[in-house]
């Protein structure tokens, strides 16, 4: 959906005034009828409703004791709102020069009674007051009213408000926020961010029998499979990233993800022999990328390739990437909690992420601002079973064909999502000493592991970049059964 297309339900229009809509047959305004209802003490009439609260209204439908002919007014004071849309109907807010009309009214009753006058007497300019020449009345009041047009207009400009959609798509719930003056242009760009995230999930979804990696994992063992560009980005990301951590993180984990019952309703866990029977599927190594065809192959027959540990920070970066295209200047997606952000909010504001605490899903162990960064957390609380009281994370390790344990949750600061996705389920899997060992020699790379302390207490691991960018309230963490350690 383009910028000016109708705007979905769940934008919030944000502040207590309206927002205009493209002129038609004269200025049309859409602004909140309760809203209306309360400023001008009458209904307003209604030219087109919408979602809501919402009306269309003709500005010259307005009608209020004392107050008959706004646009006629407007137009007085202001030529460049006039119907003719001389001036973009975006760039400033009618309703809000009613509302400063209003206040005239109610502050200097007759104001524009005088400035009808002189329109229709002349301005006699100066008049003789003993002897002297004076200012007439309606000169001086034109002199007034021109005086505060500058205000009204600064006052009046639109002023940029976060809008925010939220829709189920990936298996948890996203929501994004952009940053405009312009409602509509926020809803095109946030449709077409969400637009951009279900066709990753409908290419990449393991759970989808007509995916393009469904189709591939299908075929690749028999001859090589041509992909498109994005799931070939995804599949040569995340080789690279299986190098980086040794194979702690490895899409060709499918086979074991398959074996555990996480989705089962039995809960049966597998047995040493049935596990080490499946590792012979599973590698990094065994998958064969032809850039120049770019086809992807398997060497051992049997592999499958499973996504779900860096298609959803992949989708947030494609997301992103959209919203900048559409303009928008700052914005943050958030899908399930892995979220980047950019820009600033209104006010010069950062945006603040909450770092959850993987045992108290209510509490956060810190809030940390966040711009022009993604910040992805991998838990073992997401998706777990308990057998015999002992928790067992969907997180498999694809060296041992066993499930991670120890960690509860890894968080990662990075310039990509897709990085920062891949690399947290990666450290998870090795564990807090190897793992921050090997973010302290990446760039630009932050992280905080949390690991099982004494008791029910919780041990908080952080890297030296992330201590000095985001310094911790020890107390904190302490009120939360959360030691952080050094």
């Amino acid at each position: 959906m383009d910028g000016h297309g109708p705007m979905p339900k769940g934008v919030d229009q944000g502040g207590d005034g309206p927002h205009v809509a493209p002129a038609q047959k004269g200025l049309l305004l859409l602004v909140d009828e309760k809203i209306f209802r309360k400023k001008f003490r009458s209904r307003p009439h209604v030219h087109q409703r919408t979602e809501g609260d919402g009306v269309f209204i003709q500005s010259e439908a307005i009608r209020r004791p004392g107050f008959q002919q706004p646009q006629h007014l407007v137009e007085k004071i202001h030529p460049a709102l006039g119907p003719d849309g001389r001036k973009p109907v975006h760039d400033l807010d009618p309703f809000c020069a009613f509302s400063f009309l209003g206040s005239m009214l109610e502050t200097f009753p007759s104001i524009l009674h005088r400035l009808r006058l002189q329109g229709e007497q002349g301005n006699r300019g100066f008049h003789k007051v003993d002897g002297k020449e004076a200012m007439n009345t309606p000169s001086f009041l034109k002199g007034l009213v021109w005086l505060l047009v500058p205000v009204w207009v600064l006052s009046c400009s639109p002023k940029a408000e976060v809008y925010k959609v939220a829709r189920p798509l990936m298996g948890t719930v996203v929501e994004i926020s952009a940053v405009s003056d312009d409602p509509r242009h926020a809803a095109g760009a946030i449709q077409a961010a969400f637009d951009e995230m279900a066709r990753l999930e409908a290419m990449m979804s393991v759970f989808r029998d007509e995916s393009e990696i469904s189709r591939l994992n299908r075929e690749a063992s028999s001859r090589p499979v041509r992909v498109s560009p994005e799931l070939f980005e995804v599949i040569e990301m995340s080789l690279a990233l299986s190098r980086t951590t040794r194979g702690a993180f490895d899409i060709t984990v499918g086979p074991l993800m398959q074996l555990w019952p996480f989705y089962a309703k039995e809960k049966r866990l597998p047995s040493a022999g049935e596990i080490q029977e499946v590792l012979r599927r599973v590698g990094y190594a065994h998958v064969i990328l032809s850039p120049k065809e770019r086809t992807v192959s398997f060497a051992v027959p049997g592999m499958a390739l499973d996504l779900g540990g860096i298609a959803k920070g992949y989708a947030i970066d494609r997301a992103v990437a959209v919203l900048k295209e559409r303009g928008i200047g700052a914005a943050l997606v958030n899908a399930g909690g892995d979220l980047f952000a950019y820009g600033e909010k209104p006010g010069n504001k950062p945006w603040r992420v909450g770092l959850r605490h993987p045992r108290n899903p209510q509490e956060l162990l810190a809030a940390l601002p966040l711009s022009d960064k993604a910040i992805v957390t991998s838990g073992d609380y997401e998706r777990y079973f308990l057998v015999d009281g002992k928790r067992y994370s969907h997180i498999v390790d694809p060296r041992s064909g066993v499930t991670a344990q120890r960690t509860a949750s890894v968080t990662i600061v990075a310039s990509s999502a897709a990085y920062a996705d891949g690399l947290a389920t990666g450290i998870l899997v090795l564990g807090a000493e190897e793992g921050l060992a090997l973010v302290e020699s990446l760039p630009g790379v932050q992280a905080a592991v949390v690991t099982e302390g004494e008791g029910d207490e919780l041990a908080l691991q952080v890297s030296k970049g992330f201590q000095e960018a985001y310094p911790l309230d020890v107390r904190h963490l302490a009120a939360q059964r959360v030691r952080l350690m050094h």
